[in-house]
């Protein structure tokens, strides 16, 4: 049987990819019990509230982007092909971008709509990934 952590990984797993196939707010608890193969309880015991899941959500959205961008600059000393890797990481998932607005791009246009408390916080990773652009396109130009 899989450990506690193990299951709540799961859970912010199935919830992140029906959040960006269908919404996450037209997403149910239900929808993500069955996909998850997990008990009603078991998922009330790691998250009370959809606002709980949101906020976990978004937390994880955040660490994806940050690791993503210290991932690029550990394999990848050029400045140069830095920024390359980063477009070939958004050529990879262009198809997600294109049906879905992205795993955290989607999220945003529908925060702005029902959650705008919660946006301002999802608004980091696009300020983290600015940021990290700036930082190595500067000393290119």
């Amino acid at each position: 049987m899989g450990s506690k952590t193990d299951t709540r990984l799961k859970l912010l797993d199935v919830a992140e990819d029906l959040a960006l196939r269908k919404g996450f707010w037209s997403t149910s608890f239900m929808d993500i019990c069955a996909s998850a193969n997990v008990n009603r309880g078991n998922f009330y015991y790691h998250f009370k509230t959809k606002k709980s899941l949101l906020e976990s959500v978004i937390e994880r959205k955040l660490a994806m982007v940050a690791q993503n961008l210290v991932e690029i600059d550990a394999r990848t000393p050029d400045q140069k092909k830095r920024i390359l890797a980063y477009i070939d990481g958004l050529r990879e998932k262009a198809d997600i971008y294109v049906n879905y607005g992205g795993p955290v791009g989607g999220l945003v246009i529908e925060l702005a709509k029902r959650s705008p408390e919660h946006l301002a916080v999802l608004a980091k990773a696009f300020e983290k990934t600015l940021d990290w652009l700036e930082t190595h396109l500067e000393p290119l130009t």
